[in-house]
């Protein structure tokens, strides 16, 4: 096996690695550092909640589908499926504490709930449309947690299918992305790691199911 081979069976490796870190709370205290530098950047810059927007489910869900639509390689989308439903099981299972988001503008408030819907408000319209009663209790415990960052995730993941030979591009984006949600007060710093990897892992695996087709 080559070394971008073992590399690839790596990441699932570290993403776990990650995430007993976030449950265990061993990253707390780095998250808070890192949370005190960089909030008052969002504080000053409220248009960096924008990557709410950018980073939301719908935009890159699209972007994602019509992508494989186009080159027709639907592991492209199952992958980044999977990856949410991943996100939805770490939240709720993994039990790290939210950290407190920065003001924003009511109008980008109102954009950032339906480009970045909660699981509470999602499936609120999903009962409006299917005349469901009482669905908002059905989310539970999900979404009360942080780790991991489904904005990182999706973000770096995207980026990684639509311009796959320069490897750098996701690291970027990450990087970027990371810091946005992190001085917004989305999100912990241990948060973007756990995204990064997830990202990195689903682009290892549909590069597997690729390889062996």
């Amino acid at each position: 096996m080559n070394a971008d081979g073992r590399l690839s069976l790596a990441w699932p490796f570290l993403f776990i690695a990650a995430a007993v870190v976030a449950a265990t709370g061993w990253s707390m205290p780095a998250n808070h550092a890192l949370y005190t530098w960089l909030t008052p950047l969002g504080r000053h810059l409220p248009e960096a909640n924008f990557i709410w927007i950018i980073g939301g489910p719908p935009l890159t869900g699209l972007v994602v589908f019509l992508t494989a639509i186009r080159r027709r390689e639907f592991a492209w989308l199952w992958v980044f499926l999977g990856g949410v439903c991943l996100e939805v099981l770490t939240k709720h299972w993994i039990h790290t504490p939210l950290p407190r988001a920065t003001p924003e503008p009511a109008w980008l408030a109102r954009i950032e709930s339906w480009a970045s819907p909660s699981a509470h408000r999602a499936l609120a319209v999903l009962g409006r449309v299917l005349h469901l009663r009482r669905t908002s209790t059905a989310t539970g415990g999900f979404f009360h947690s942080s780790f991991f960052s489904g904005h990182v995730f999706r973000l770096t993941f995207t980026v990684g299918m639509l311009v796959p030979g320069r490897r750098w591009a996701p690291w970027i984006v990450a990087l970027a992305a990371g810091i946005l949600v992190v001085a917004t007060g989305g999100h912990w710093a241990w948060d973007v790691v756990g995204g990064f990897l997830a990202a990195r892992s689903g682009l290892a695996l549909v590069h597997r199911i690729r390889v062996h087709r």
